[in-house]
C-alpha cells in the first residue's frame, strides 16, 4: 500500500557518497538522493561545485551526517513500477508541507534544517512559511556528540527535534527547538488536540488494544481513531498476537498513516531512537557456525 506522497519512520540501511538507503516498513527498501535532503543543502553543494559560498567546516558529506541504523522521517517521491526502486526525501519542506503554524506546539517533534550558523544557536527551516525556527547550540551538543561524529550540524542538515517554546501569531511563528535526545525521543501527542495528518512519524501516542487480529492488533486511539500494529511491530519479537488481550494499553511510536483512509499503523518495539548509535553489529553477534538453540518460525 506504499503510495507517493506518505510519510514514513524509516532508518538508514546503507550510506554511500550520493544517497542514503532507507529501509521501510514492510520489507521495503528506498533511497533519498543527494539533492533530496534539503533545498538548503542543495545550495551549498551547488555553491561549493562553483567554487565557493559555504565554509569547509559547515558542509558535510552524508556519511558525516547520519549512522547505520539511525532512524529518520522520510517523504515517498517517486515510485518505481514495481516499488523496487523508492525515491524519497528528507527535506522539512517536503515532510511537513502540509502542516500549518498553529499545529506548532510546544512538545511536539519536527525536522528541522540547518539554513544558517550564527555565534550561539543555528538558524533552522521547518519547511513551513512564516516560521522562524532556532536551534540553541548548546541543545545540540549531545546530538553532535553522539550522531554526528562529533562535529558541529552542517549547513542543509536535517535533525528532528523537539519545540521547547512556540509563539504563534496570525501571521507568523517563532519556535525554539531542542535536539536533545530526551525531550526529543519522549515527545508525545494527545490525538483529541491533533489530527493525524500533523504528527511526525516516530512520536509516541497511547494506543488502546480493541480487537486482536490473526496478523497482528487493531487499537483505538482517543477512542474514535481506528489503528492497527502488525505482527512485526510487536513489544518482543517473539510475541504473537495472542499475547495481548482487549483493553490493554500501551505506549506506541507513529509508523505511517495511510492516505484517503486516514488508517495509523504503529510499533511497539523498544529501542526506536536509542540515546547513542549501536557499536554492536548483528554479524558480530551471529558469526557463520553459531548454534541458535531457541528459534522460531515467523
Amino acid at each position: 500500500s506504499l503510495t507517493e506522497g506518505m510519510v514514513l519512520l524509516g532508518a538508514v540501511r546503507n550510506l554511500e557518497s550520493y544517497r542514503i538507503s532507507v529501509a521501510l516498513p514492510g520489507h521495503i527498501c528506498g533511497h533519498v538522493p543527494i539533492t533530496g535532503v534539503s533545498e538548503f543543502y542543495t545550495e551549498a553543494l551547488e555553491a561549493i561545485a562553483h567554487g565557493g559560498g559555504v565554509a569547509e567546516q559547515e558542509f558535510h558529506r552524508l556519511p558525516d551526517m547520519y549512522c547505520i541504523g539511525q532512524h529518520v522521517v522520510v517523504k515517498v517521491i517517486e515510485l518505481g513500477p514495481t516499488k523496487k526502486d523508492v525515491k524519497m526525501s528528507l527535506s522539512p519542506s517536503d515532510i511537513q508541507s502540509g502542516w500549518s503554524r498553529t499545529m506548532l506546539q510546544t512538545g511536539i517533534s519536527v525536522v528541522a534544517a540547518v539554513r544558517g550558523v550564527e555565534e550561539h544557536v543555528y538558524v533552522m527551516d521547518v519547511g513551513i512559511t512564516g516560521v522562524r525556527a532556532f536551534l540553541k547550540k548548546k541543545c545540540a551538543r549531545n546530538y553532535e556528540k553522539n550522531w554526528n561524529h562529533g562535529k558541529p550540524l552542517g549547513i542543509g542538515q536535517v535533525v528532528r527535534c523537539a519545540i521547547v517554546k512556540s509563539d504563534v501569531l496570525l501571521e507568523s511563528a517563532t519556535v525554539e527547538l531542542t535536539a536533545d535526545h530526551r525531550q526529543m525521543s519522549e515527545a508525545r501527542v494527545d490525538l483529541s488536540s491533533f489530527n493525524l495528518d500533523s504528527i511526525l512519524p516516530g512520536t509516541i501516542c497511547n494506543i488502546s488494544v480493541s480487537q486482536v487480529l490473526r496478523d497482528g492488533l487493531e487499537v483505538m486511539l482517543s477512542d474514535v481513531l481506528t489503528g492497527y500494529v502488525y505482527r512485526d511491530h510487536l513489544v518482543e519479537s517473539r510475541h504473537t498476537p495472542k499475547n495481548y488481550v482487549p483493553g490493554e494499553n500501551y505506549s506506541a511510536r507513529l509508523l505511517y498513516v495511510l492516505p484517503i483512509v486516514k488508517l495509523a499503523y504503529f510499533t511497539l518495539a523498544k529501542g526506536i531512537y536509542p540515546p547513542k548509535p549501536s557499536t554492536v553489529s548483528p554479524l558480530d553477534v551471529l558469526t557463520i557456525g553459531t548454534i541458535v538453540e531457541d528459534a522460531t518460525v515467523s
